[in-house]
């Protein structure tokens, strides 16, 4: 039997394959985007899951979860600092 490529085609190729019965349409996006998130990183990486890639370590990912943490900060209070400021930005 011929083994399947997942890493051919694009994200959304494999996203379609992927369905969610989600009542609340923000719950349905942030899944969505959560699968095209790791499938655009089973791409890039080639592999299916982030445990697979080489060098990952408890360690670094928990960096990776520090930094992205960080950059989550940074957009909030960007945000909110537009929302505050009338119209000027």
């Amino acid at each position: 039997m011929e083994e399947e490529n997942l890493y051919e085609g694009t994200h959304q190729d494999m996203s379609s394959a992927f369905q969610l019965d989600a009542v609340d349409p923000v719950a349905r996006q942030a899944a969505e985007l959560i699968v095209k998130r790791s499938n655009e990183g089973a791409i890039e990486y080639k592999s299916e899951s982030i445990l697979e890639r080489e060098g990952v370590t408890a360690h670094s990912l928990m960096e990776d979860a520090i930094e992205e943490a960080v950059d989550q900060v940074i957009y909030l209070l960007a945000l909110k600092a537009k929302l505050s400021t009338p119209r000027s930005m």
